[in-house]
This record gives structure tokens, sequence and C-alpha cells, in this order.
């Protein structure tokens, strides 16, 4: 964001030159300004459209550990770890949670719901998460005695930083 004002800022300095030297009679100085100006958005919009679309990783490159599911007054907060056993750094984990009510070998699946984990992780790093889900419709009341809460991460997509070698 900070680019694109600087940006925005040369631009019209140039424009407000180029309108000075035409005002001037400097007709051939308020052209090439004029010119400047043209080529210099021409420019950052090319650099802006290629530079900035995030690229899309493999899903195995990445790991989620969860460690923790616990049950808040307005809902699940999960915490667990990212790992990153890429080679290239991560900005975004789209994962979904699945969570199931088993009872010794029987499982029944009771929700699923999709999160996005926004955060570095260069490759070979392992980072925490902490991640809260408000839909989950499983609570404390739905769980008898033998029966135990199962959860599922799963990685749905991976992003990492637009043109990376």
């Amino acid at each position: 964001m900070a680019q694109l004002a600087l940006a925005m800022f040369v631009i019209a300095i140039v424009l407000i030159l180029a309108i000075a030297c035409w005002r001037a009679g400097q007709k051939t100085l308020a052209v090439l300004a004029f010119s400047v100006a043209a080529l210099m958005g021409a420019g950052y919009s090319f650099y802006a459209m290629n530079s900035r679309v995030p690229s899309t990783l493999p899903t195995e490159s990445v790991k989620l550990i969860m460690e923790s599911a616990n049950l808040t007054g307005v809902g699940w907060r999960l915490t667990g770890s990212v790992t990153n056993v890429g080679d290239k750094s991560v900005s975004a984990v789209n994962a979904s949670a699945s969570v199931a009510l088993c009872d010794g070998d029987t499982c029944k699946q009771r929700d699923s719901v999709e999160f996005v984990l926004l955060m570095h992780v260069p490759p070979g790093q392992t980072y925490p998460f902490h991640q809260a889900l408000h839909d989950v419709k499983v609570s404390s009341n739905d769980i008898s005695h033998s029966e135990k809460l199962v959860w599922t991460l799963t990685v749905e997509s991976v992003l990492g930083y637009a043109n990376q070698r």
C-alpha cells in the first residue's frame, strides 16, 4: 500500500511539473513531463499486476498438527502447529477442521469448518497457531461418557509469496 501511495505521489508531482511547464510556454518540456508521468503509471501498473499474485503451493508442503481443542463460551479454540516441509515460504494456509464423535471403533462425523491461517512460515520451520471456530455444531452436551471427540485437520490449499524462485 505504501508503494502505491509513493508511486501516486511521484506521478502527481511530475504532472504538476508538466502543467507548470505548459503554462510557462515550455511546451516541449511539458510534453516530456506528461510522457514521463504516463510511462511511470504504465510501468507501475504492469509491475503491480505481475508481482502481487500469490503463488499456489502443493498442499503436501504444509503439515498441520493439532495439540488441543477447547470449548470456550463462543465456540472452539484449536491450538497446534504449522510446519513448512516445502522449499518455498508459506503466506497462508486454507484448512478444514472436522470433528467426529467416536464410541470405540465407530465414529460419526458431526461437523466440518474451513478456516484460514495467515502466517509467514519459512521453509523447514514450525510455528504455533491458535484458531477460534465459532460455527462448529458440537457442544459438551452432545458428548456422552463413553464417547470422545476426534478432530481432524486437513490442508485444503496453500499460498506462497509472489514470484518466488
